[in-house]
């Protein structure tokens, strides 16, 4: 019998596009976390550690051996929840498990849901064949005699009480098994269904006299040739159109060579979609950062390792510089480096002095250990990671900036219109001093506050004149009043 290692790649595919229960029952912890090992490692041509998600879908789709959409839908389904496209190898082999856990539970419920509260397998009468996974991802038994159907249409081994032992197709698998009476009627509801799912696949030209749910749901089965039952049984269930689904779509229409397909409306952003993603650059919320092997083999230690270095950790490591950066001019001076050691850790205020000049020289090589204000946000990013380049600290950089919300302008005025028509009870579109005034003793505000907000709108030793709606915006909150309010002022 072959190891786990030395069936390679392809035979842990196949065990994810036809592997089954107790297939998966007779694999080890280890081996399966082996397993998902080497299809990581597969899909990380680059070796980081870390791959996109389209990568890994890529690797299951169109590897050595297909994976259905059915079974890659539901292990990318929980990745990149940062919503940064980068999977690590321990999310996809936290995946793996979370998927088989799922396949077993769901066997074992439908062994307790049979009539015999048992699993419908051969009783143990005869010797027991034993059956192998081999690496083209088909069955057979330990003879050698091997299935001559196609893989789509691998033989199940079932077996129902009373009845002798069927060959079915995989579609038959899920379908319940006690309303059955005799196997002529169950190979005749197999063969329907598989008609059925192949005039699907086949007859395109029948594609514009269907529903517009049907046609969008399309691609996606048409796409999987080799499963059309699991298409036909997921197109019965009418589940959502998925973005991978619309995404399978758009790549059928541009392999089709025509530009269009019958029935398929392509799909085109709005032109308000257009000006927002033109107006709002994507912004990353991660960046992968090369290592430093030299340092690492001086200090025999990994800590200047290729790293990837996540939003959240950056804006951490902001808000220490801003904390020792106490005059906030944006560069730590050596005085500031030893008021922040005497606090967080005193038994190194004798090494303050030797620590921030090392740093100092080695942020620019040519200056004296005597310089000072050097060690800016930038200066400490090529400190902490040596291996970078100056796009990757320009990237850090850019994830450390605060994107600036739009201001609704709409609401302050609004809001601004409500106080002041408060307080101008005469209508007049002028708000006095005495109105002002009177105002803000209804609503009990204290005689400092209102001798604070008298002298802002209506400054001392002047005579006070009256306020109109565009000088009043502009003191409650401090900006002039767009040009596209100024009819606003005007009563």
């Amino acid at each position: 019998m072959l190891k786990l290692q030395d069936r390679g790649i392809e035979y842990g595919l196949a065990l994810l596009s036809r592997g089954s229960a107790g297939d998966w029952k007779r694999i080890s912890e280890e081996q399966k976390t082996n397993l998902a090992c080497q299809i990581f490692n597969f899909a990380d041509k680059a070796g980081d550690g870390v791959v996109e998600k389209f990568d890994l879908y890529r690797c299951l789709v169109h590897g050595p051996v297909s994976v259905g959409h059915a079974v890659v839908e539901a292990l990318l389904e929980n990745l990149d929840l940062n919503g940064d496209g980068l999977v690590s190898e321990e999310e996809w082999c936290t995946s793996l498990e979370n998927y088989v856990s799922c396949l077993l539970k769901d066997e074992e419920t439908s062994r307790l849901a049979s009539p015999q509260g048992k699993s419908c397998a051969r009783p143990p009468t005869g010797p027991r064949e034993k059956t192998s996974l081999l690496r083209t991802g088909t069955r057979s038994t330990a003879t050698g005699v091997s299935s001559s159907e196609d893989p789509a249409r691998r033989e199940l081994q079932t077996y129902l009480p009373g009845c002798a032992k069927k060959y079915l197709p995989s579609s038959t698998r899920n379908l319940p098994v006690s309303g059955l009476k005799s196997e002529a009627e169950f190979r005749s509801c197999a063969q329907s269904q598989s008609t059925r799912s192949l005039e699907r696949v086949g007859h395109f030209s029948r594609r514009s006299q269907r529903s517009v749910s049907d046609s969008a749901c399309e691609p996606y089965f048409d796409r999987c040739p080799l499963e059309p039952e699991r298409g036909l049984m997921r197109a019965k269930q009418q589940l959502p159109v998925t973005p991978m689904a619309r995404r399978l779509s758009q790549v059928a229409i541009s392999e089709s060579g025509s530009g269009s397909m019958p029935g398929i409306r392509p799909f085109t952003p709005s032109k308000q979609s257009q000006r927002s993603i033109v107006s709002k650059p994507a912004r990353k919320t991660a960046h992968f950062v090369t290592g430093h092997a030299g340092l690492n083999n001086r200090a025999n230690h990994d800590a200047f390792k290729a790293r990837l270095i996540r939003k959240k950790s950056l804006k951490t490591l902001l808000d220490i510089f801003k904390g020792i950066n106490i005059s906030e001019n944006g560069k730590i001076t050596r005085r500031e480096f030893e008021n922040y050691l005497r606090w967080r850790s005193p038994g190194l205020i004798p090494h303050a002095r030797s620590i921030y000049h090392a740093c100092s020289v080695r942020a620019q090589p040519g200056k004296s250990a005597d310089v000072d204000d050097l060690l800016d946000f930038p200066t400490l990013l090529r400190i902490l990671y040596p291996g970078a380049t100056a796009e990757d600290i320009n990237e850090l950089l850019a994830m450390t900036e605060k994107r600036e919300r739009p201001v609704q302008w709409d609401e302050k005025v609004r809001e601004a219109k409500d106080l002041f028509n408060m307080y101008n009870i005469k209508r007049s579109g002028w708000l006095t001093k005495s109105e002002f005034t009177d105002g803000m003793m209804l609503i009990g505000m204290s005689d400092e506050d209102i001798d604070f907000h008298l002298n802002e709108l209506f400054p001392p030793g002047t005579r006070p004149k009256p306020v109109n709606f565009a000088d009043f915006f502009a003191w409650y909150t401090g900006h002039p009043l767009p040009p596209k309010f100024a009819s606003e002022s005007k009563w």
